[in-house]
């Protein structure tokens, strides 16, 4: 029997989010946003969110620093857009103050967001990414996908080649036969070459430094083994294939 136990859904994406605090990393997500974005039809919906509001003992009618700081948000989304960033696509600009998940949160729902776009600094690698960054909190919050953009992906042949190759790399779980509705979809939309990865483990095939102590009969079943898992993990990827992407196995 299939281990696969569930219908791929098509994705689709109507509506996508992008958070952009203006630095140059984030403006890094452009050309794949882009892509997405002409490649779907969607409509991109640009926000930055400022800091909440200090809270004063003395309330005052405004605070200056927070209209300078308005302000200036106001420009930079101006001269971002000068440079026409989204192409031919549609798109909407928000600039609003408050907790950024509070905001993100809001926008998804009132903009039926189907898919979020970040750029990420990736100064401190994968470990910041996964243990606190602004990144991972819309990512481990969001119910639809994330795409975040690291700081050395920017590709201007994206615009107008749009995805060559897709590499989808699966650990066989739930959560990863889930992503690869996504790969598929976006592989079918660019007519790109999607590639299947799952990784065994290496220390099935290291032998062991007193190797010379173990006897032939233990090699060859050790060998078949080896051999044996590699062959129902092909199996595994081929059930993949079958089961919603059109292609081959690479390994």
């Amino acid at each position: 029997m299939s281990s696969v136990a569930h219908t791929l859904f098509v994705p689709s994406f109507n509506n996508i989010l992008f958070a952009t605090d203006f630095s140059q990393c984030s403006q890094m997500a452009f050309p794949y946003l882009r892509a997405i974005a002409e490649g779907y039809g969607s409509k991109i919906h640009m926000v930055h969110v400022l800091p909440p509001e200090p809270t004063l003992q003395v309330p005052l009618d405004t605070i200056p620093e927070l209209v300078v700081d308005r302000s200036a948000a106001l420009f930079a989304m101006e001269a971002m857009l000068g440079r026409k960033p989204f192409g031919r696509s549609a798109f909407t600009t928000t600039v609003k103050r408050g907790q950024l998940w509070q905001v993100l949160s809001q926008q998804i729902v009132e903009k039926q967001i189907d898919l979020i776009v970040l750029g990420t600094h990736g100064r401190h690698g994968l470990k910041k990414f996964v243990l606190g960054s602004v990144s991972e909190q819309v990512f481990r919050l969001a119910r639809c996908p994330v795409l975040t953009v690291g700081p050395h992906a920017m590709d201007e042949k994206v615009a107008t080649a749009n995805f060559a190759t897709i590499l989808f790399a699966t650990d066989f779980s739930y959560g990863s036969q889930r992503a690869l509705s996504y790969a598929s979809s976006l592989a079918r939309c660019n007519k790109s070459h999607l590639i299947l990865l799952h990784a065994v483990s290496a220390s099935m095939g290291i032998v062991p430094s007193n190797f010379f102590l173990v006897g032939p009969a233990a090699v060859d079943e050790s060998t078949e083994l080896i051999a044996a898992t590699l062959a129902s993990e092909r199996q595994r990827l081929t059930e993949l294939i079958f089961f919603g992407v059109d292609g081959g196995v690479e390994s």
